[in-house]
């Protein structure tokens, strides 16, 4: 599958290519993993929504959260080697602008989302850093805008429901896999280092986010995984402020799917989660934007970091007014299915963590995953 990229792994492939000598910097990407932004770059033309400080990236995604990236941790895997590449053509402003013009004149599903003065829209920083991105990594290829444009064409396609910008973030990294910026084999070692973000969440202010694919059919497999091959060992509810349901299934749950809504029955309890096309009753039909609101629009796996180790493994799900659907409490090594402290970790705990980060996101297991000695509370 696609890796799940962020404008960070685009950076991160350009910045060890600057710094080779092999592209001309554009004008948006510093020499760190934040992204630092310049004046007059195409990054600080998108608005304030790309012209943000590099330590506090605002990557929420409606989540209710405030993020921040953070420097490579002790973790990063050595063998995330510098890339080489064959040498590229330089931009000048002509070129790039020539290419923002095309980006701005896109119409259809890719269509630059617009204000109703027809200035281009961007809800999180993020989003204007992947146009502007894209405008001149096109221009240092000396690639064509259409070649990009379908890329981004064939992204949305591919999943719909897929946030707009997301899917300029896919765009963008088979861009970089088509003109050889690198191999399978070099984003590979940079999975690790780059599949997720550090971000803080309240009170929990360290924890790392790998967001998910919400197609339908990859979150039926995802909670079929969880709740019919490990429901004895998983806890399930929400986590907010002031509350925190953590309920345990007394036996092997059923799942059922109608009209996009996921039904989770436990026996004497059940849940419903909307993760579909859905339509409401023949006689009550929803409306477009009810649906939307309603269907899942982003699904993480989390891992929340104290006194630098990994403590608690998480499945959480938002709707797409950024409301928490839920959260699963992954098998943790330090903790028995009954939440007791354990003498000594049991790695075999984290065999659900492992095996949904290598389906869903192609990662092998993570040796920082095992660098704890026991539990700690957040």
């Amino acid at each position: 599958m696609s890796l799940l990229i962020t404008p960070l792994f685009v950076g991160r492939i350009i910045d060890i290519m600057t710094r080779e000598g092999r592209l001309r910097a554009p004008p948006g990407i510093g020499t760190t993993l934040a992204l630092g932004i310049t004046p007059g770059s195409d990054a600080c033309r998108y608005g304030a929504a790309a012209a943000v400080d590099t330590e506090r990236v605002a990557q929420a995604r409606s989540a209710g959260f405030s993020a921040s990236f953070r420097s490579p941790q002790a973790n990063e895997p050595a063998s995330a080697s510098p890339i080489k590449v064959g040498p590229v053509r330089s931009t000048d402003d002509l070129m790039l602008g020539d290419l923002r013009a095309q980006a701005e004149a896109m119409v259809g599903p890719e269509a630059l989302p617009r204000a109703e003065d027809g200035e281009p829209v961007f809800d999180e920083p993020w989003q204007g850093r992947a146009v502007a991105i894209a405008v001149e990594t096109v221009a240092g290829l000396g690639v064509s805008w259409e070649a990009f444009r379908t890329l981004l064409i064939a992204a949305i396609d591919a999943d719909p429901h897929r946030h707009y910008y997301e899917s300029w973030l896919i765009a963008l990294e088979d861009l970089v896999a088509a003109n050889g910026l690198a191999s399978p084999e070099q984003v590979d070692a940079l999975r690790l280092v780059v599949a997720g973000y550090r971000t803080a969440e309240q009170q929990n202010d360290d924890l790392e986010v790998f967001p998910l694919p919400v197609d339908e059919a990859t979150l039926l497999d995802v909670l079929s995984t969880v709740f019919e091959g490990h429901w004895h060992a998983i806890q399930f509810g929400t986590l907010i402020q002031g509350a925190a349901f953590e309920i345990r299934a007394t036996g092997k749950p059923r799942l059922s799917m109608l009209d996009g809504y996921l039904t989770i029955d436990c026996g004497g309890s059940h849940l419903h989660l909307c993760i579909g096309e859905h339509h409401g009753d023949r006689g009550r039909p929803v409306s477009a934007d009810l649906a939307r609101r309603r269907r899942c629009a982003h699904a993480e796996l989390q891992r929340l970091w104290i006194e630098g180790a990994p403590r608690s493994w998480m499945l959480r799900m938002f709707n797409g007014d950024g409301e928490q659907q839920l959260t699963v409490l992954l098998p943790n090594p330090f903790l028995t299915d009954e939440q007791r402290p354990l003498p000594v970790p049991d790695w075999s705990r984290l065999e659900l963590w492992d095996n949904l980060r290598q389906r869903h996101l192609s990662l092998p297991p993570d040796p920082a995953d095992r660098l704890g000695t026991e539990f700690v509370h957040g």
